[in-house]
């Protein structure tokens, strides 16, 4: 289904092969595509297939958003993750 599609895109491209924002971007375009051809993504569903394919260094960071009450959206993910990027600079 529309899940494994972005599963497999998803773990195509690493955070250490662009930067976040061009990460997270590429990830919008591919459910956007995604959704043009009748197989929508769960926005849930691709927040955790972004987490999933962060390296280890944001394994605390991936922890901490996987364990919130509330689910984060993808907007707040992409804000979350620009600045822990930042900070592991």
């Amino acid at each position: 289904g529309s899940n494994n599609a972005v599963k497999i895109t998803v773990s195509r491209f690493k955070k250490w092969s662009s930067s976040m924002d061009v990460c997270i971007n590429k990830a919008k375009a591919i459910a956007h595509r995604l959704a043009i051809a009748s197989k929508p993504v769960d926005k849930d569903d691709l927040v955790l297939q972004i987490l999933r394919g962060l390296p280890s260094e944001y394994l605390p960071f991936k922890v901490y958003i996987e364990t919130q009450k509330d689910p984060v959206s993808l907007i707040e993910l992409h804000g979350f993750l620009l600045i822990q990027e930042d900070n592991l600079k």
